[in-house]
């Protein structure tokens, strides 16, 4: 039983962790915008809503192979004892 919550705890947190990235970047990235005319406004706002957007899901990945690493070695731990 301890395994299955664990693991639903993870998918969880996966869920919610689109979802609320989702939310950023609908209502908060792709609404920003620079004070810059011309093409060279519209050229610096994409590149800042794509480097933020990318940002935002490279820190995603990485919380998620932290807290798989974290759970693959305890359970390895858990399976020596026994």
């Amino acid at each position: 039983m301890n395994v299955v919550f664990w693991l639903l705890l993870i998918q969880l947190f996966v869920w919610l962790g689109l979802i609320g990235g989702l939310w950023l970047v609908l209502e908060v990235i792709l609404q920003i915008t620079l004070p810059v005319t011309g093409w060279l406004g519209t050229f610096l706002t994409g590149a800042v809503r794509i480097g933020t957007s990318a940002g935002l899901a490279v820190l995603w990945l990485w919380l998620w192979k932290k807290i798989e690493y974290a759970y693959f070695w305890r359970t390895i731990k858990k399976s020596r004892r026994n």
